[in-house]
């Protein structure tokens, strides 16, 4: 159940892979379940949205933001706001720590684009244009734009050693290294890319994605709703087809996907060169390896990887709830149940009475990976970084 590693989105599609991806969802696509979504089927996982004002200004913001650990690849970086310079300065702190740095253009929330950020900076396709090509331009001189971090042997693997969380290394790593060797290869480290939504007039939509290419995105997500739209609403493939069919660079669709199906009707409509999901994969991480539920195995990984990473309570509870009784006949009682668990012991006696104990190649897997886990930190020294949860490679 191993992702590619170390790999950005344009070199996947290069080796011919139809690229799934993980969504950038606040709160939830943390560090457990990116993990987690990668060992059953995802290829890359993005990070919750993050506040780019908050994260260039404030150091107790890029903790508190962004936690993530050497194995956590392959990892693109969203970031939120509409200040091409702080975008810039975001992403030379992040750049040699992830296989993408996303500019979000797609959420709805009215809080977010009461800022005019996220949607909002669909109705100025020349400032997302400008902050594109200003973190392209950020770039010594002689940076590749080749986007696969995968394609030169040796890279990453030694690289993610004990560096640890995505902003421990903040503060301008890119600007006092930025002359250096490392940060000619910056592009082929982390590409730029845009998420967006598509507008009620298909030709804009058109219109901001080419103006994106141009400005030297290296490729872009199409979420085929409307920033108006909510989740029940059908998503419309033929805007996502539109786009495909207008820019060169991979396009991957977004909306609506919530098993395998949907993935294929929109891969065999719009021609598209990945898929990414969200509320699909909080219902069953194992969607993309074509269960149509969360199996068992599924749901012991996902207990073990919160427990040993770390994750409040609250979310970890959700997750599971949405894991286990999600569409199961019954599954309404069930989640009420689980719901008065009020602790992580309580939780896990009231799972182990309720689904099937983990198959032996699942605990050969949790087995497997402590040994690794273990090997990697006793022959490194820990960070000092809060923010570092382990200088390990799974």
């Amino acid at each position: 159940m191993k992702a590619h590693p170390h790999h950005s989105v344009i070199s996947l599609v290069k080796e011919g892979v139809f690229v799934k991806c993980l969504a950038p969802m606040v709160r939830f696509s943390r560090l457990p379940f990116r993990v987690l979504s990668r060992r059953w089927g995802c290829d890359v996982a993005y990070s919750p949205m993050v506040m780019m004002e908050s994260f260039h200004q404030s150091q107790k913001a890029r903790d508190a933001d962004l936690t993530s650990a050497p194995f956590d690849r392959p990892l693109v970086i969203q970031f939120a706001g509409h200040d091409p310079v702080v975008f810039a300065e975001c992403f030379k702190m992040v750049c040699t720590q992830c296989d993408g740095v996303d500019l979000n253009c797609g959420c709805p929330e009215t809080w977010v684009n009461g800022q005019g950020d996220g949607s909002a900076l669909l109705n100025k396709p020349e400032v997302v244009a400008d902050m594109i090509r200003q973190a392209v331009m950020s770039i010594p001189a002689g940076g590749a734009r080749t986007g696969g971090r995968g394609e030169k042997e040796g890279e990453g693997e030694g690289e993610g050693e004990g560096r640890g969380e995505g902003a421990a290394g903040a503060g301008g790593r890119g600007e006092e290294e930025g002359e250096g060797e490392e940060m000619k290869n910056v592009m082929e480290c982390a590409p730029v890319s845009m998420k967006m939504r598509i507008r009620k007039d298909l030709r804009e939509t058109v219109e901001i994605a080419q103006r994106a290419q141009a400005a030297g995105v290296s490729w872009i997500c199409v979420h085929g709703r409307t920033k108006q739209q909510n989740d029940s609403e059908p998503v419309n493939l033929e805007a996502i087809k539109a786009v495909k069919e207008a820019v060169s660079v991979p396009v991957i669709g977004n909306g609506g996907l919530m098993n395998m199906r949907g993935v294929e009707r929109m891969r065999e409509e719009t021609g598209v060169d990945g898929v990414m999901a969200a509320n699909g994969l909080l219902k069953n991480p194992a969607m993309f390896l074509g269960y149509e539920s969360t199996p068992s195995d599924c749901i012991h990984d996902w207990m073990d990887l919160s427990c040993k990473l770390g994750m409040p309570f609250q979310f970890q509870h959700r997750h599971t709830s949405w894991m286990c009784w999600s569409g199961h006949p019954g599954g309404a009682a069930k989640r009420a149940e689980f719901n008065n668990c009020k602790s992580m012991s309580s939780a896990i006696d009231y799972l182990r009475s309720n689904i099937p104990p983990p198959s032996q190649l699942a605990l050969q897997m949790f087995n497997n990976i402590d040994a690794k886990w273990s090997q990697s930190t006793s022959s490194s020294t820990p960070s000092s970084s809060s923010s570092t949860i382990m200088s390990s490679q799974l």
